[in-house]
């Protein structure tokens, strides 16, 4: 799923209340972009449930209704959006060091969106009318304060085939961008305008198309795209009780993922979602499980094809983990208790570059709630109270596990906690 259908996602959980913050010093350098020496960062930073992870959270100070982080490149600049005081309007945002860098793309009283940068500091943009921010009507490179637009018409390299463009959802340092068009991935170099127009170019750029594996119902959305042209996105099963698998493609093969359903019984997995992904292959992303009927807020992770580890930064009531750098440098947004969005910036560790690590005896140290026998309920928030880890339980099977709490499963048979989602085995 795009950052910006994870955007709607979020949204249709509850309307924004925009909480305000106060206002920053603003330094304008020109008729697209400002400068705010300001950083929002009430949170951190803080340390996430038993993972290691130091966040910080990002909101952008201006009358902002939710802030959104999409993506993060090797030099730790961030890129993303707000939405303004009219719950309306989107403008993008850059983001490094506690400066933030306002970025309205060329066509005057669109929203623009930041979707992602690479580590030559372009930055993917999308522009749409105010209201319709989950897709755009075009697009830009954006460049030492210059746009150039990208055209969406392009041609399958193998097979002739002549498309336009429904989406693009990331690019790499190479220059290939990712999207889709009716129901197919496609990758590759399109063609760009002219630095500082604004009409997209006609003609085709060049690219290679690919589709979600056999058994599944096809192509929901893409995500983000590697230097070795890995892609992640989201494809569709058809099935009422899991209908969305993230995929992961490299090498010409697509195979698909999720995050595990038995870690949730008697509930199941509903979503997962891949949004972004590390030249190292390392993807991030989002999952959300039901409790009966009712979906629960998504959750983000980071997957390294074997494992998954939880991003979710604490007393966050949900998170999306939109992007991952080379240094294990995460981004991403969450939903506050205060109802509106906000968005995080992790600090590089142990946890990040190695994900899926057992935890051992003794290394659980913030989990939610206290550990209670044969799982009785807890807490639903993190409240910084150590559970009872038992790295001995660790191997049984994940059936055994029983009742949950803020994603970490119990064990019926010895109530013992497991932090972080799947840092447990599956022996």
């Amino acid at each position: 799923m795009s950052v910006a259908d994870a955007t709607r996602r979020f949204l249709s959980v509850r309307a924004l209340l925009g909480l305000r913050a106060a206002a920053g010093k603003i330094t304008l350098e020109g008729p697209a972009f400002c400068v705010i020496a300001f950083a929002f960062a009430i949170l951190g930073p803080a340390t996430a449930d038993g993972q290691g992870i130091a966040f910080t959270q990002v909101f952008y100070p201006q009358n902002a209704g939710s802030t959104y982080l999409s993506g993060i490149n090797d030099s730790g600049v961030a890129v993303g959006y707000y939405l303004a005081s009219d719950m309306t309007t989107w403008h993008g945002i850059a983001y490094q060091n506690g400066n933030f860098t306002e970025i309205d793309g060329p066509l005057v009283g669109l929203s623009t969106r930041a979707l992602a940068i690479n580590n030559a500091g372009q930055i993917l943009i999308s522009q749409g009318q105010p209201g319709e921010q989950y897709y755009a009507g075009q697009y830009f490179f954006y460049s030492g304060g210059t746009f150039s637009p990208i055209g969406l018409k392009g041609v399958v390299t193998a097979t002739g085939q002549a498309f336009t463009l429904g989406s693009i959802s990331g690019f790499n340092d190479v220059g290939q961008v990712v999207g889709r068009y009716a129901g197919h991935v496609v990758y590759g170099i399109p063609a760009i305008g002219p630095p500082g127009t604004t009409t997209p170019p006609t003609n085709d750029g060049n690219y290679t198309q690919f589709d979600c594996p056999a058994g599944t119902n096809g192509l929901e959305s893409t995500g983000a795209i590697n230097n070795s042209a890995q892609i992640t996105g989201q494809c569709s099963t058809g099935l009422a009780s899991m209908p969305f698998l993230g995929f992961l493609y490299s090498d010409g093969n697509v195979s698909t993922f999720f995050y595990p359903a038995s870690a949730y019984p008697p509930s199941d997995v509903y979503v997962t979602d891949g949004i972004g992904i590390s030249n190292s292959g390392i993807v991030s992303g989002a999952y959300q499980f039901e409790a009966g009927s009712y979906p629960l807020p998504f959750q983000g992770f980071i997957y390294d094809g074997v494992q998954f580890t939880l991003v979710l930064p604490p007393d966050a009531m949900g998170s999306e983990a939109t992007g991952i750098n080379n240094s294990g440098t995460i981004v991403g947004y969450y939903l506050t208790q205060y109802s509106y969005y906000a968005g995080f910036i992790t600090s590089p560790s142990e946890a990040t570059q190695q994900p899926g690590q057992l935890l051992g005896a003794g290394q659980c140290p913030v989990c939610p709630g206290n550990a209670s026998p044969n799982g009785a309920a807890l807490s639903p928030y993190p409240n910084s109270q150590p559970a009872n880890f038992n790295a001995a339980d660790a191997s049984q099977s994940l059936t055994s596990l029983g009742t949950v709490s803020a994603g970490h499963p119990i064990d019926v048979a010895s109530g013992n906690m497991f932090c972080g989602a799947t840092d447990y085995t599956t022996a």
